[in-house]
This record gives C-alpha cells, structure tokens and sequence, in this order.
C-alpha cells in the first residue's frame, strides 16, 4: 500500500471512527476531479492558448531545423567537391579545406543553439503548464469549499484516480453527494469569457 493510500485511509478511519463524545452524522461529497479540469473554461482556454504558443514556437523551431540541413547539405557538397575536382594548388586546397571547417564549425554552433533553444521552450511550456494548473487547482478548491460548505460536507474527495498499483482510491462514492456539475457551474460562472 503506498503512503498517500495509507495516508488516505487513515484520515478516513479517523475521521468516520471519531470517539462517541465527537460522533455526529458526516456527509462526505466527491467531485471528479479529471472532468472539473478538462470542463472548466478557464482551464480549457489558458491550455489553448499555452497549446497555440507551442505550436507556433515548434513551427519556429522546424524551419530553423531545416535551415539546419541545408547547412549540413551544403557542408557535405563542399567535401564531395573537393574530392571529385581536386585542388590544383596548396593555396587552393588549403582556401577549400577552411571553406570546409568553417561551415562544419557553423553546423555544430547551430546544432548547440537548436538544442539549447528546444530545451529552453520546452521548460518555458513546462512551467507555464505548471502554473495553469495551480491556478485551476487553486480555484476548483475555493469552489469546492464553496459548494461543501452549502451541502453541508464535511469531506470532499476525488471520485477519480488510482493508486500507483491502479488500485482505485474510492471505490465507492453515491452520485447524491456528487458535487461536480455544481461546482463546474460555479466555476465557469466566474471564468472570465472570450
């Protein structure tokens, strides 16, 4: 049993188990989480518009790519032609074989900077991801507190998810105290509109 499970069936345990002094009736609600996050639109517009910036940044990044080619196309025809029409002179040779190396020192600084340019945006999008997500995640719990604190719960759980074995966490939870489509209408009430 990992420990967040065991963490979870613990406060569980305590919390339905309380000594007969704190027993009161508790209401336990449950939201699904996965569907709160992908209907939610705020959600659904800062992803689109965090999934529009990646595409363009990626179409960037392929141009720039073939560019990439084309440079080490023209470095591997200047090898081709030195040695199918051979330098006449040393000063030529030696003109040609720097022609050579400068080209391939210029492939690899690009190469660097693609490489270093596609980690940057990668990290960019990662922690702007990150952000969208603690910015939902903040707000689905303000609305579900929200809506707890109108139904009378005590608890909110997640009805979805699985434990690192895929175990489900709840493997039961009635569709009375399902509190995702009121607290998604919440939510999209106070989403900002397009």
């Amino acid at each position: 049993m990992t420990r967040r499970t065991m963490a979870l069936a613990l406060v569980l345990a305590a919390f339905c188990n309380a000594t007969p002094a704190l027993a009161a009736p508790h209401k336990i609600g449950s939201v699904d989480y996965a569907e709160l996050l992908k209907d939610y639109e705020k959600s659904k517009q800062a992803v689109a518009e965090l999934q529009e910036s990646k595409d363009k940044g990626e179409a960037e990044l392929t141009t720039e790519w073939e560019n990439y080619k084309k440079l080490i196309e023209e470095a591997s025809s200047m090898k081709d032609d030195l040695r199918k029409n051979p330098p006449k002179t040393p000063e030529e040779k030696q003109a040609r074989t720097k022609a050579i190396k400068d080209i391939v020192f210029k492939v690899e600084a690009e190469r660097d900077r693609l490489t270093k340019l596609k980690e940057e945006r990668e990290g960019t999008y990662l922690k702007r991801y990150a952000a969208i997500v603690a910015e939902v995640t903040a707000d689905i719990q303000a609305a579900v507190k929200k809506m707890a604190d109108e139904t009378g719960c005590d608890l909110v759980i997640s009805s979805v998810g699985n434990s690192k074995r895929q175990a489900p966490l709840v493997l039961y939870a009635d569709d009375k105290n399902d509190l995702t489509d009121p607290v998604l209408a919440t939510l999209n009430a106070a989403a900002p509109k397009k």
